[in-house]
């Protein structure tokens, strides 16, 4: 079975993301095509995703080959829901004239039911550029259409991402640092790249307010989140309370006050983790500046991530962010060389994957390690 998924704007990370997930899971897959925002993967098995588990991922959907103009006829007429009026967009990398056929099986199939309605066309294909962010029109019916050498694959988005409920959930929690806590669109995407599962056990030693343990616990993980900062611990708490107010949660998480290079005993299935960085970067650094910042990093994170190790499941993944300031990288081997900690091999991904705009003076770096 094929399956498309439209991707956000950093799409190496979301593709990372939806790999890593998929890993995690033990679901066997092949890639058909990634290029740009799209992704086809092919599965032995049917897929039954939630898209809210994600953070990378803007529309799935299953993806139908298309040998000739008949097999577009079948599925179109297969996903047609018959309704007087409805409006229709395409997602794709296909010329036009593909999809004013889709337009002309549409009109043909109204001719066909002997209605007077009229499609209403809400938009032409969307060629999206890598590295943009892109507002889809709301359609009732979002259909796929791609191209991929002499192949082309149909379909109709079945799952749209809704940051309307993440973004509720994010600003009603009763303690919020806005410029210090990670997003929880990207502390689903950290989790997601530890290829932890439901009922396992994920540690976040820098967990600041818990807005990674927030985001595991919905999905049924358990979590130990640790902190230096009193006011974080207390804040994660609190959240923690609203949160099980508020919400179904299905996984358990404990916090810990205290330096994480001592995190208590426990067995560790995996790691996601921001480490907090201090006194936010107020000024452009230059050049020496800025290698001292990701070296005052390495120094913070060295002792930590030793303890992970010591902690960890022999397989188990450990996913850090880490500053990319004025082009300046975090030393990843000298991190890796010290911790006794590896790269891990994700099949398709260069290690560190890039989470940052073009020409912007601070970013983020993320990396897996094992």
């Amino acid at each position: 079975m094929e399956y498309f998924f439209i991707l956000g704007r950093n799409p190496q990370l979301s593709y990372a993301e939806i790999v890593s997930f998929l890993v995690g899971h033990r679901i066997s897959y092949k890639v058909v095509s990634f290029e740009q925002n799209f992704l086809i993967l092919s599965t032995e098995e049917e897929l039954k995703l939630d898209i809210q588990r994600f953070g990378g991922v803007l529309k799935i959907g299953k993806a139908n080959l298309i040998k000739n103009a008949k097999d577009l006829d079948k599925h179109i007429e297969d996903y047609f829901a018959l309704e007087r009026k409805f409006t229709y967009s395409v997602i794709g990398n296909e010329e036009d004239e593909k999809v004013e056929y889709v337009e002309d099986a549409l009109k043909q199939k109204f001719k066909k039911e002997k209605l007077k309605a009229q499609v209403k066309h809400s938009s032409d294909v969307i060629k999206m550029q890598e590295g943009e962010d892109f507002e889809f029109i709301k359609a009732d019916v979002e259909f796929f259409l791609y191209r991929f050498g002499i192949k082309s694959f149909f379909g109709i988005v079945e799952q749209s991402y809704s940051y309307k409920e993440i973004k509720s959930r994010d600003m009603q929690k009763p303690v919020r640092r806005e410029a210090l806590a990670i997003s929880p669109r990207l502390a689903k995407i950290v989790i997601n790249l530890s290829q932890v599962e439901e009922g396992q056990f994920l540690a976040d030693p820098f967990c600041g307010i818990g807005v990674i343990v927030q985001e595991a616990v919905l999905m049924g993980i358990n979590c130990f989140g640790a902190d230096i900062d009193l006011s974080a611990i207390e804040g994660a708490r609190k959240n923690l309370n609203w949160l099980n107010s508020k919400y179904k949660v299905t996984g358990e998480a404990r916090f810990h006050l205290g330096d994480s290079a001592r995190f208590p005993s426990v067995r560790l299935d995996g790691v996601a983790t921001e480490p907090a960085l201090g006194e936010v970067v107020r000024k452009k650094l230059n050049n020496r500046e800025s290698e001292q910042y990701v070296i005052m990093f390495e120094d913070l994170v060295i002792p930590v991530l030793s303890r992970m190790k010591q902690l960890k499941t022999r397989n188990a993944k450990v996913v850090l962010t880490m500053p990319f300031i004025r082009n300046t990288s975090v030393s990843v081997s000298r991190i890796c060389q010290q911790t006794g900690l590896k790269v891990y091999d994700l099949p398709g991904v260069t290690m560190p994957i890039k989470e940052f705009r073009e020409r912007q003076f601070i970013g983020r770096e993320i990396v897996i390690l094992e």
